[in-house]
């Protein structure tokens, strides 16, 4: 098995190198890394969905959320599961822990959030959890 997958990465690699004409893997070769790099961008409007902050009465700080997924349950509902968590006080790194894993809900990927229960809430533990994916 491990061999024919060796065999299949090759075919690929091979097969996507030989699909350039000669001038464009000549045009290629003289760009650097960064202009042969198809960089992502956000086409139209960017716009704050929801607010990372559990509640009102959480804290006094402003949160932040980052290393998200979205999961889509067999009801058509998304769920959005990510780190959630406040930006540190003044003088403290931003990554010092994560202990909180958002959990929201909704019918649309634009409105209707519903924030759910934390789907992890490291607090009291280890107070630091990776980025969520879901299987």
């Amino acid at each position: 098995m491990k061999r024919l997958y060796i065999i299949l990465l090759v075919s690929i690699f091979f097969g996507m190198a030989s699909c350039c004409s000669k001038k464009e893997k000549e045009n290629t070769a003289k760009k650097t890394i960064l202009e042969r790099a198809e960089i992502p961008y956000l086409k139209g409007e960017s716009r704050q969905i929801f607010d990372p902050k559990p509640s009102t009465y959480f804290d006094e700080n402003k949160w932040f959320t980052n290393d998200h997924c979205f999961v889509t349950d067999k009801k058509g509902d998304l769920h959005w599961f990510g780190i959630n968590n406040p930006f540190p006080p003044k003088g403290k790194d931003l990554y010092r822990y994560h202990p909180y894993l958002g959990h929201l809900t909704s019918d649309s990927a634009t409105e209707n959030w519903k924030r759910q229960p934390f789907a992890i809430n490291e607090i009291k533990g280890t107070e630091y959890i990776g980025a969520p994916y879901v299987i």
